[in-house]
């Protein structure tokens, strides 16, 4: 099968570079290459920008001539590469931005589009500084891959009754992909340890920025002496909250983007996951942090409902309630056992339903219903 993939609008490769996921988004399609799919990407970027990132594969990859502003490609891009999109089976949808042009070449070539989408925008549009003419896109892009599609997948229940309701599409057309967490490098083996000074290492990973609530970590944190806090992010928030985290005793260390396959790394010393954030997808910080049997301790929202099973694989907070983030962070500093056993679970949990293989092969089934008549 021969499919092309839409990268995000106005992004190219080096996205994947900066954000430390390029190796597990090239990885993924290095194994269907295996399985004799031919993948051709569609990338916003030069070939200047794009070429370190795959000479050495055998991807294909379409570029934005030098001369084309991004706005004009977007309009210009089915006429630019007609004889390579003219040939491929399927084309797929990375996110919702980039729907339209995809749905364009889908109309052109007479093509099947295949929409994938693990962030839906539409439901944190009230976190995103956007203008009125983007929000509106958004709408319009969300409308045309639940319309159109041949095949849509997205990473949450959340996800689907959101798009269900709100663009009258039947639930049946949509499956539930949920991310995919990378067996190789992720699962370990949860041992039972001593704790004899009684001190946690607990972690934050993401965005700092308003909706992820940073500087609450040291509010949660400053009444405790026994715990070090391990920072991994950037945003605007960044300096407020390194200025404020020198006023609490707590150890609070910053970290730069490191690539997605260090993460078992970083996670390896950390005993519990932070994550107060206000809005959420099917979040891959959550779930490899319970891979690495990290105990996760987040915002009782509707995405982390799904991740979280409240007491036995981590905690969920209501209202982000600083009074039982402290109760318990009091709990599994006291009760080794208990710390132990939520661990075990959330390892278990993560191994059981976040499986690479079950996501792999639910996505080889939307590519043969797409070419399906």
């Amino acid at each position: 099968m021969n499919l092309a993939v839409f990268l995000t609008r106005g992004y190219d490769l080096s996205f994947w570079k900066k954000n430390g996921t390029l190796k597990r988004e090239l990885g993924y399609y290095k194994i269907l290459q295996k399985k004799n799919y031919k993948i051709t990407f569609v990338s916003y970027g030069t070939k200047k920008t794009d070429y370190d990132f795959i000479k050495n594969t055998n991807f294909e990859i379409l570029n934005r001539p030098v001369w084309a502003p991004l706005l004009l490609y977007s309009f210009i891009l089915p006429f630019i590469h007609y004889k390579h999109l003219k040939k491929v089976d399927v084309i797929k949808t990375n996110q919702i931005f980039g729907t339209l042009e995809t749905y364009f070449c889908c109309i052109l070539f007479g093509k099947p589009m295949y929409s994938r989408s693990g962030y839906i925008p539409s439901s944190k549009i009230s976190y995103l500084s956007l203008s009125i003419f983007s929000k509106i896109l958004i709408y319009i892009e969300e409308f045309i891959a639940c319309k159109y599609s041949k095949a849509i997948s997205v990473s949450s229940k959340h996800s689907i009754d959101h798009l269900s309701n709100r663009y009258n599409i039947p639930k049946k057309k949509f499956v539930l992909l949920y991310n995919f967490v990378d067996s190789v490098f992720f699962y370990k083996k949860i041992y039972k340890k001593k704790n004899k000074k009684r001190k946690l290492d607990i972690c934050f990973v993401g965005r700092l920025v308003e909706s992820k609530q940073p500087l609450l970590l040291l509010s949660i944190i400053k009444d405790f002496k026994n715990i070090n806090l391990h920072v991994l992010g950037d945003g605007k928030l960044k300096k407020t909250l390194k200025k404020e985290s020198l006023r609490i005793k707590n150890k609070v260390i910053y970290y730069k983007k490191i690539d997605n396959l260090k993460m078992p790394m970083f996670f390896s010393d950390k005993d519990v996951l932070l994550f107060p954030t206000l809005e959420e997808g099917n979040s891959k910080v959550i779930l490899e942090s319970l891979a690495c049997g990290l105990i996760v301790m987040t915002n009782d929202i509707d995405c982390n409902k799904e991740l979280i099973n409240h007491k036995v694989n981590g905690y969920l907070i209501k209202n982000n309630n600083l009074k039982i983030y402290k109760k318990h962070l009091k709990e599994i500093i006291k009760n080794e056992k208990k710390k132990f056993l939520l661990s075990r679970n959330a390892y278990l949990f993560a191994n059981k339903r976040f499986n690479f293989n079950k996501f792999l092969d639910i996505e080889l089934l939307q590519f043969k219903k797409c070419i399906q008549i």
